[in-house]
């Protein structure tokens, strides 16, 4: 067993010869640890995402440059040419392009690092002539990248719950103040910097000889064997019952279709790149008939796929994660054609064209005039203007009033709001959220010319706009919520004692307890009972005001209804007291105010009857 001091310079051999080997893949690493220790501190983990971002972009790229030195297929030259080429322009990505508060730019990146990636598991296959011989690069390469990649990150677990569990140990022996981002910056060390440090250490095995003839490994056989085969048959067999039942029934695809025949498909092409020694394994002929009969059971379910997202993409619009789904469902299905093609010809399976084709979709769909974020900037900017030309708020292609203040959305707006059928109200507020949220503020501009920079998110925008959602052809309002806002004016109040009170739900009699005045609810009135000596009880009908807000429309509608809120108006809000006896004892001043309809159909769950109370809360004054 060697002695610490000796083991201690084989540590510092190894590390220094891996930064010889893969200096810049190394700096990278300590940059984004080192970077996001200091913005950790700051509290601008935003600020991070730019340098960690274009950090995470290049690494493999650079990687990849690495192992083609290594394997003698580039000079020093033009692998440090590679390198800078790869840093500067995921550098200018950072700097100019990528923005973390725009939700596109995570598609985008998601997008940009998945080609990377792809583009690094082709490097065995570059300057490899023989057909066979780049298939075996390709399969060794790629195993053992993956195997190191899992076996280094699981040894960054196990080393931080280490570390970390020692620094609790000491700090609570000692009795000592922990610093407070200590195991945040452990958590950096050990995954950004230690991690690619080690993993970029295995360059030497990674470009060793082409494994030798022989049976495929056994970790290989166990994986076809006991995890490939029977989850991919299990998946399919769901997935063609399910195709034969939409068949049969003429029903529409349910939207989770698409992303489970993704699942399958990638499961099954890129599972099969690594299966790649049991093609001529003769204990496992099943496994390899499998991975070669795939690709024809994959297209015939790829339609259904298709289908079900392009109508969801007619209803609601293009938006990046619906267009990657048809982009790379299009790519599963030129490879499942593709491997349809070399099974009709007995030719080897697909190996190389997956990463290409996965690869080059991934590439299109995060740059250029048709990419993911432009096509649905494009598609959602026409539903946007398209929806407020049917509700009558477009004029030469831009919105017909001005914008109000954010913080006068919810006051009283009177008869300005205007009832339009659900799916347009849906089609107006989505594409506004969506275009404000996924690619900032400047993509209304052209929309909402004056009054969008004091917006700072995209709901209070749609919530601006003055249009709320009518029910349905055969449906009924379900639910009614009113409130009044905020900062609102109630003129013509009477002066004397003031109660803030609420209550939900009716009761025969009002509980007894503390305080002045009590609220008791009915169906459509509330009574206000005096406690004081001198007894009374003032009633007051709501089923009005209620009924006046069903009718304009701006009810919850359907069985599966939720709430909405409509704003109270001043002369909405206040109520005479009045006793039995006609006299006046004071004002109610309603704040908040909610009904439901009752006699629910149990075939539909909807309910047919008339509104009845739910809760009521508001301000009694009691005059002197």
């Amino acid at each position: 067993m060697p002695r610490i001091p000796e083991a201690l310079r084989n540590y510092a051999r190894d590390a220094a010869g891996a930064f010889r080997l893969a200096p810049v893949e190394i700096v990278l690493g300590l940059v984004a640890a080192l970077s996001f220790s200091v913005f950790l501190r700051r509290e601008e983990m935003d600020g991070w995402a730019r340098i960690a971002v274009p950090a995470a972009l290049a690494l493999p790229l650079v990687f990849g440059v690495s192992v083609l030195r290594a394997r003698g297929v580039v000079d020093d030259a033009m692998r440090w040419g590679g390198t800078a080429l790869v840093v500067v322009g995921a550098a200018a990505y950072g700097a100019l392009v990528f923005d973390p508060e725009l939700d596109r730019e995570a598609w985008r990146f998601a997008s940009l690092l998945g080609a990377a990636f792809l583009a690094l598991s082709l490097v065995p296959a570059v300057g490899v002539s023989d057909p066979e011989r780049r298939r075996a690069e390709f399969w060794r390469f790629n195993t053992l990248l993956l195997a190191r990649i899992v076996g280094v990150v699981a040894y960054g677990l196990a080393l931080f719950a280490a570390l970390a569990g020692a620094v609790a140990a000491v700090s609570s022996l000692f009795e000592l103040k922990t610093p407070e981002h200590l195991y945040q910056d452990l958590f950096g060390a050990v995954f950004f910097a230690l991690v690619p440090w080690v993993v970029a250490g295995g360059i030497p095995e990674l470009v060793a000889g082409p494994p030798g003839e022989g049976r495929a490994p056994r970790a290989v056989r166990l994986l076809g064997r006991y995890l490939y085969a029977p989850v991919l048959v299990v998946y399919l067999a769901i997935l063609l019952a399910y195709a034969v039942k939409v068949v049969a029934t003429g029903g529409m695809p349910k939207n989770l279709l698409s992303p489970i025949i993704l699942l399958a498909g990638f499961f099954g092409f890129l599972g099969s790149l690594f299966l790649e020694p049991l093609r001529r394994d003769p204990e496992h002929t099943g496994v390899a008939r499998l991975v070669r009969v795939f690709p024809a059971l994959l297209l015939v379910l790829l339609p259904l796929a298709v289908r079900a997202v392009w109508v969801r993409m007619d209803e609601y619009g293009w938006t990046e994660f619906r267009y990657l789904r048809f982009a790379l469902l299009l790519a599963l299905a030129a490879l499942a054609i593709l491997g349809v093609v070399r099974l009709v010809r007995r030719r080897e399976p697909l190996l190389l064209l997956v990463p290409v084709v996965l690869g080059a979709t991934l590439l299109l769909s995060a740059v250029g005039p048709w990419g993911a974020s432009a096509v649905s900037r494009r598609s959602q900017e026409t539903r946007l203007r398209e929806g407020l030309r049917q509700a009558g708020l477009l004029e030469n292609g831009r919105y017909a009033r001005p914008l109000p203040p954010p913080d006068s959305i919810d006051q009283p707006h009177g008869d300005t709001g205007r009832t339009i059928p659900q799916p347009l109200h849906g089609q107006i507020t989505g594409a506004v959220t969506y275009l404000f949220e996924s690619h900032g503020p400047e993509s209304l501009r052209d929309v909402f010319p004056s009054g969008l920079s004091r917006y700072q998110d995209g709901w209070r925008l749609a919530a601006a706009l003055p249009i709320r959602p009518g029910c349905a052809p055969g449906q009924e309002p379900q639910g009614i919520h009113l409130h009044l806002p905020g900062g609102a004016a109630v003129p013509g109040l009477v002066g004397g004692t003031l109660y803030r009170l609420e209550r939900s739900g009716r009761r025969d009699a009002p509980e007894p307890g503390m305080g002045g005045v009590q609220l008791q609810l009915g169906e459509t009135d509330v009574q206000v009972h005096s406690l004081a000596p001198e007894r009374w009880t003032a009633r007051v009908e709501l089923g009005g005001v209620v009924e006046r807000v069903a009718a304009r429309g701006r009810g919850d509608c359907g069985s599966a209804a939720r709430f909405g809120s409509d704003v109270l108006s001043p002369a909405e809000a206040v109520y005479p007291l009045m006793d039995q006896a006609g006299r006046a004892r004071g004002q109610l001043v309603l704040t908040q105010l909610a009904a439901a309809r009752r006699s629910p159909d149990p075939r539909t769950r909807a309910a047919t009857g008339p509104f009845l109370l739910e809760s009521v809360s508001g301000l009694v004054i009691v005059t002197e």
